[in-house]
């Protein structure tokens, strides 16, 4: 009886204690909120705010995003990450803002585009997004909330 406890017990730590592997280093990208879901005319910028996590912390890729309602929403646009090489090698958890506006013209994703047309009903606007870090894992694709954009 004593060789059984024994023998689970070092059965329970053996596999308790595995390595990471290669799950542990795929980054996870969490929504976690936006700071409005309907967007009044004088309102011109929005932020998504994401957690992430990454088992080897070389998140250092690209930040993947796609409008589910434009025409093509297969083609993903991508910006780079900021550059976390502090992090390389160890676990990184982080909080992640993506900014959408039309006041700052460096900004890579526009909120109402170049030359809204006028229209009396709101716009809607449903990101996907998904990050690759540097050894190229992807992250799963996030949907998230839809937002109407009133021009």
């Amino acid at each position: 009886m004593k060789k059984i406890i024994l023998l689970s017990a070092i059965a329970f730590t053996f596999f308790g204690c595995k390595k990471e592997g290669e799950a542990g280093k795929k980054p996870v990208l969490t929504f976690k909120s936006v700071t409005m879901e309907d967007i009044p005319t004088d309102v011109h910028e929005i932020h998504y705010i994401f957690d992430l996590q990454d088992g080897d912390g070389d998140t250092e890729g690209e930040f993947f995003v796609t409008d589910i309602y434009r025409q093509d929403s297969t083609k993903y646009d991508y910006m780079l990450m900021p550059g976390l090489e502090s992090h390389s090698g160890i676990k990184l958890k982080a909080e992640l803002t993506l900014v959408v506006s039309d006041v700052n013209e460096s900004n890579f994703l526009r909120l109402r585009g170049n030359n809204p047309t006028p229209t009396t009903n709101p716009d809607t606007s449903q990101l996907k997004v998904y990050i690759v870090d540097k050894a190229g894992n992807a992250s799963d694709t996030l949907r998230l909330p839809k937002v109407a954009i009133h021009y």
